[in-house]
């Protein structure tokens, strides 16, 4: 079929602002169609300014560009 039907799941991802921090993964989130997803971070997992990223991956495996939201800072 193509396109978002094809979603498997997401990849949110973080990374620090401030130098060259690598992208971590945060969680996987399954597909479901849904309009919007919501992702709670309850773990002091990260932490300062940095950035969340969002890959889609299909089926098949292939996995999207990462869109990136604006920058904000935890505490």
């Amino acid at each position: 079929t193509g396109g978002s039907a094809d979603v498997n799941y997401y990849i949110l991802e973080w990374h620090r602002v401030a130098g060259s921090d690598p992208w971590k993964t945060l969680s996987t989130i399954t597909a479901t169609r849904a309009a919007t997803y919501e992702w709670h971070q309850v773990h002091p997992t990260v932490a300062g300014t940095g950035e969340y990223g969002v890959r889609a991956v299909d089926c098949g495996g292939l996995t999207s560009a990462r869109t990136v939201s604006v920058s904000v800072t935890l505490p």
